[in-house]
């Protein structure tokens, strides 16, 4: 009768196999996850500017997004967008989160990812949907040396930073 089934060192050779293929497919992977992450928080901001801006238009005020470390006072800091942001009604249009002031949502330290907007620090839109002055210009998010933009017209309106936007951005880690 003949039994079925692996020796030990075929199994082992298997094994050793298994492994090398796990092996260098390993930084590719590495690379994917990076990407992944940096494109979700592309799309945070991304939802985070279109939400600003609905809500400016819904209700009839203006509506500032600013970033903020620590979610309860607009910071000054525009290459810090990554320690976090803060959406609100800034009914007295002074750029600050005053006490009486409603804030409709907030977003806390992002890791690993450097969020930088020149020397912005804020966007905000009027009731009709169009951005205030000074609100123009592209957001670079970074991670692993690889880049993402969001360009933001005058007018306002968001669109994907294409290669030569960022042809002359550097990543800053």
């Amino acid at each position: 009768m003949k039994v079925k089934g692996f020796t030990l060192i075929e199994l082992l050779l298997t094994l050793i196999v298994a492994g090398i293929m796990i092996a260098t497919a390993a930084p590719d992977f590495s690379e994917f996850v990076d990407e992944n992450k940096l494109t979700t928080e592309y799309n945070h901001i991304l939802t985070a500017i279109s939400l600003t801006r609905s809500e400016a238009i819904k209700r009839n005020q203006r509506v500032t997004l600013c970033q903020s470390s620590t979610q309860a006072t607009c910071t000054r800091n525009s290459d810090k967008w990554h320690q976090g942001w803060a959406i609100f009604v800034d009914s007295d249009e002074d750029n600050q989160i005053d006490s009486d002031e409603l804030i409709i949502t907030i977003q806390s330290n992002i890791p690993n990812i450097n969020i930088s907007f020149g020397a912005r620090t804020r966007i905000a839109y009027r009731p009709s949907g169009v951005a205030v002055g000074g609100s123009n210009g592209t957001i670079i998010l970074c991670a692993n040396n690889q880049l993402k933009g969001i360009v933001i017209s005058r007018a306002g309106h968001a669109r994907k930073a294409r290669q030569n936007d960022l042809k002359a951005k550097t990543c800053i880690t």
